[in-house]
């Protein structure tokens, strides 16, 4: 039996009453700063139906993103480094500077060993345009993903989540940013970021050469991914 039906069966028998449903919406109604009246308005029920079309939260399992819309693409061992000294202490922003539809390709790039005399980069999870959610390698490993910069004592890679915004910085769709609140949260629950280190930019730690992720993400989005992450909402 689902819970609509259980609760359906349970208002016809009088056990969940219409007293019961205004506390369970004042309830509600003071969990999202609404107007706690215990009436299921439109401002109300606008609320829960975005609750309803939330997808679910992703999970972090041995170091790699669970859930739905999550693609591994393991990278061969070579493009990456062992653990991390002290764990996941940050998470980094990038974008790809690609064209949207390469996030996969990049990905399947870095499956088989490295050429010795290849680009050495990679980093850990590359979220889509589309929302799919690519990971390569596992969070608590060291990806090469920042030439420079330190992070409590420690060089950022042995520190710090790279995680690659599949564009060119210039746009983000709506579905890549609702992908990227699910990504920073399911990594900050996981680990314990705290909030300053969790939307490190590129571009602070490799200035000269390094733009990312930009200023429209950090102006219009990194905000809300970040509020996501640690207030929920």
């Amino acid at each position: 039996m689902t819970p609509a039906q259980f609760n359906r069966e349970a208002l016809e028998r009088g056990e969940l009453t219409d007293e019961h449903l205004v506390e369970l919406v004042r309830s509600f109604q003071e969990s999202r700063g609404l107007l706690p009246d215990g009436k299921a308005g439109p401002i109300t029920r606008m609320t829960l139906d975005q609750l309803v079309r939330q997808p679910a939260q992703l999970r972090v399992v041995n170091g790699w993103l669970q859930g739905p819309g999550v693609e591994v693409i393991p990278a061969h061992a070579s493009w990456f480094s062992g653990p991390m000294p002290r764990g996941p202490l940050a998470i980094m922003a990038h974008y790809t500077a690609t064209n949207p539809g390469t996030a996969r390709s990049l990905a399947e790039r870095r499956i088989r060993r490295r050429w010795p005399l290849a680009r050495n980069a990679s980093w850990h999870v590359t979220i889509a345009t589309d929302g799919t959610v690519y990971q390569m390698v596992p969070l608590n490993r060291r990806a090469r993903h920042c030439a420079r910069g330190m992070v409590a004592g420690l060089s950022v890679n042995q520190t710090t989540i790279g995680i690659e915004l599949e564009g060119r910085g210039k746009e983000f769709p709506d579905a890549q940013v609702a992908a990227a609140r699910r990504v920073w949260y399911s990594i900050v629950h996981a680990y314990g970021i705290p909030q300053e280190l969790a939307m490190l930019q590129h571009s602070e730690f490799d200035q000269g050469r390094r733009q990312d992720p930009g200023e429209l993400w950090m102006t219009t989005h990194a905000e809300t991914v970040i509020e996501h992450a640690y207030v929920g909402l």
